[in-house]
């Protein structure tokens, strides 16, 4: 019995058979691990014929949580019992017939399925109810009203989906449940809070993409200019985009301080974003804004290089996508304000062509990864990996091994009149670029929403985001993990098939 179980055959099938077990157990893990990705990452193609998403257990608690509420108050307060209508200017069967529209409506109604105390729908023809473009400005018939009470807002179909490159015909994104979401917020809100957007100094605002996530999180949008007119009572937000030109101060030539005006706006307790560039402050071209920062703690990296001033330009090649080593990407700064912002975020925010922020003089440490002078206290809230280093005058002149680089900042100061002023100064434009904002793999459209929650914005749907109806690509990598995967995948076959020929080999020889 015992040569029979000692045979060429059986310890040779032996060997066989633990070589085929070990193969598929590899191919079980590798399809399991792929399989975890894919379902994170969205990776994949929709072979279907039609979209299925259904409504996600985060929208289901955001309208549970904060718009029910809010329609309670509404609703007690004038003494009414009204639900949410939602109104399709066309048939039903018309809009079964348009993927795009039926995408929609399956949305909605599986909401209100789901909560019919709380929602309604209809379904007018525009063109045999031309009331509909009179009381609620429609203007087509695939645009969607939201009513509640006497307040409504008006969405087309394009406003639910992502069109990436001003491409208007294929989508690659569906960003139903936010928008739904934002439409319901501004409906049922008691007041909505108003965000501008500062004129005639340069700001570059070149897309629109900003200014609808502004919508998203709950804001109506306005614009002003500082040198005409005062900061209205209203504004609960003030955003400058990358401006060209200084900020006025009085002087013998002109009356008007926009300096004055944007101190009275902090010190009433103001809420100020500013998002720059490394061009923004090139050879000391805005020495007023400068000195405004710099008195809430925030200093744009600057190096002087043969008497030429040149803000820092970032460059990452381990930690930076697209294969640009100046898409640089962020992690959460390690201190307690940026946690409670950006704790429980999947997605990395991705900074292109960024410069870097550091303490303005006065601004001591805390010892808590804050900066502190007075009653202002400067946190750092997004910063770069110890990869990443500083580039001016063409050449390094600062590493992150040292100490990461700022990329996105948050100071705060408790006012006399009770409430906290807070400025937010981010280190690229590129960062709230269309792009950017419309990614399904970056995390930078979530991070602002997170931002206007922490400026005072409670109810806005952050955690609401798009998802790919194409497959995100492969740029999404970042240049390190490319490379490991990239090994990996050319090296761990040859080391599998070496490793069982060498075990064999030695077993033939030996035995």
């Amino acid at each position: 019995m015992k040569n029979i179980f000692r045979g060429r055959k059986i310890k040779y099938g032996s060997v066989s058979l633990a070589l085929t077990v070990l193969v598929v157990a590899a191919v079980i893990i590798i399809n399991a691990a792929f399989s975890a990705l894919a379902y994170s990452y969205g990776w994949g193609v929709n072979m279907s014929s039609e979209f299925a998403y259904g409504i996600s257990e985060k929208c289901e608690a955001y309208l549970e949580n904060t718009i029910f509420p809010l329609m309670d108050k509404a609703n007690k307060a004038s003494g009414e019992k009204n639900k949410i209508k939602i109104i399709f200017c066309d048939e039903l069967e018309n809009l079964d017939d348009e993927l795009s529209q039926e995408y929609v409506l399956n949305s909605i109604l599986e909401l209100k399925e789901k909560y019919p105390d709380r929602i309604a729908t209809e379904h007018l023809n525009v063109w045999e109810n031309p009331k509909l473009a009179k009381t609620y400005g429609v203007t087509s018939d695939s645009d969607i009203v939201f009513v509640f009470g006497d307040k409504y807002t008006t969405l087309s179909i394009a406003q639910f989906y992502v069109m990436s490159d001003g491409n208007t015909e294929t989508p690659t994104a569906y960003n139903g449940e936010r928008r739904i979401a934002s439409a319901f917020l501004r409906i049922v809100s008691n007041e909505t809070p108003t965000c501008y957007f500062t004129l005639n100094h340069g700001e570059g605002l070149d897309d629109s993409e900003l200014m609808f996530l502004v919508a998203d999180a709950g804001y109506n949008y306005a614009f002003i200019d500082l040198s005409t007119e005062e900061i209205p009572s209203d504004c609960a937000l003030l955003v400058t985009v990358n401006p060209t030109h200084d900020i006025r101060e009085e002087s013998s030539i002109s009356a008007v301080s926009e300096t004055q005006k944007l101190d009275n706006y902090m010190a009433a307790g103001g809420k100020y974003m500013v998002l720059l560039s490394p061009n923004t402050f090139a050879s000391g071209a805005l020495p007023k804004f400068e000195k405004f920062l710099g008195a809430w703690g925030v200093n744009y990296m600057h190096s002087s290089n043969k008497g030429v001033e040149n803000c820092y330009l970032l460059r990452d090649t381990a930690n930076s996508v697209l294969g640009d080593a100046y898409n640089v990407l962020a992690k959460t700064s390690e201190n307690a304000t940026a946690k409670s912002i950006f704790g429980e975020m999947s997605k990395k925010a991705v900074f292109a062509q960024a410069t870097a922020i550091s303490p303005a003089d006065g601004f001591k440490s805390d010892g808590n990864g804050n900066f502190v002078s007075g009653e202002r206290t400067m946190s750092p809230i997004l910063s770069s990996y110890s990869s990443a280093e500083a580039w001016a005058g063409g050449e390094v002149v600062a590493r992150a091994t040292d100490s990461p680089f700022t990329l996105m900042s948050a100071t705060t100061q408790k006012t006399e009149t009770g409430k906290t002023a807070c400025l937010v100064a981010g280190t690229s434009v590129a960062f709230c670029s269309e792009d950017a904002l419309q990614s399904t793999v970056y995390g930078n459209g979530e991070a602002l929403m997170r931002v206007f929650e922490y400026m005072g914005n409670k109810n806005s749907p952050m955690t609401l985001t798009s998802r790919p109806l194409q497959p995100p690509p492969i740029q999404s990598l970042t240049n390190r993990n490319a490379v490991i995967i990239t090994v990996v995948l050319c090296a761990a076959p040859a080391t599998i098939a070496t490793l069982a020929g060498i075990f064999v080999l030695v077993r033939r020889k030996r035995s």
